[in-house]
């Protein structure tokens, strides 16, 4: 696993490491959605929690849904530049949390990517499931798979475009669950998800949808 100061001893602590020596051992895109669950888990609970996240989904639905038009009524691109000061406004306000740069960016990749779209308006959860899954990305190409890529190609044998399909469909498998977690993250004032409750026990993961989206709830 590539070394890149002390990210790399952070990548382990989430759990990326696991994911690292799971797919060098030749373990398919389903066989590492669990460990890829789990990693989301601890990054958020770790120094990668999210507060901002909650306020950056609130001002993307502002301008997306369909009341953005009784809101900005002055025309797209003075609402677009209206939009992206309020996601400047937020990262400044949550400039103590490294994840407040990623999740602005996802939520500006994601604002990009609806209004390209030919709807003229889009629903609040619509806005809130783009914008989450645009942030659960980034947080594993940043701090997952960009750093280990080159080693997991080697390793593995893959060339760049089966290393891209491989990535794509690990974590797609993990979508909805992933979207749900950050919907609480987005929830909560600290940024976190919600803990384990007490006495739940420890069911095996079923590498479905279901089963991940099960797991969240009984994943430490």
């Amino acid at each position: 696993m590539a070394a890149d100061g002390d990210r790399f001893q952070k990548r382990v602590a989430y759990g990326m490491g696991k994911v690292y020596n799971a797919v060098c051992e030749g373990e398919a895109p389903a066989g590492i959605a669990p460990l890829l669950l789990t990693a989301l888990k601890n990054m958020l609970r770790d120094d990668l929690r999210t507060p901002a996240l909650g306020p950056l989904i609130a001002a993307a639905q502002m301008f997306l849904t369909e009341q953005s038009t009784d809101l900005f009524p002055e025309g797209s691109v003075e609402q677009e530049a209206q939009l992206r000061t309020m996601f400047e406004d937020i990262e400044r306000a949550f400039l103590d949390y490294e994840s407040s740069a990623i999740a602005r960016r996802a939520c500006e990749a994601a604002f990009i990517a609806l209004s390209e779209q030919p709807a003229v308006s889009f629903t609040k959860d619509q806005v809130a499931d783009q914008c989450c899954e645009h942030y659960y990305e980034a947080l594993f190409g940043r701090f997952g798979f960009d750093p280990m890529q080159c080693d997991l190609m080697r390793k593995r044998g893959f060339s760049q475009e089966e290393m891209v399909r491989f990535r794509a469909e690990a974590i797609a498998i993990i979508k909805s669950p992933a979207i749900t977690l950050l919907r609480t993250v987005a929830e909560s004032k600290t940024g976190t998800p919600p803990r384990r409750k007490s006495g739940d026990a420890g069911a095996p993961i079923e590498n479905t949808a279901a089963g991940l989206e099960e797991a969240l709830v009984t994943l430490p």
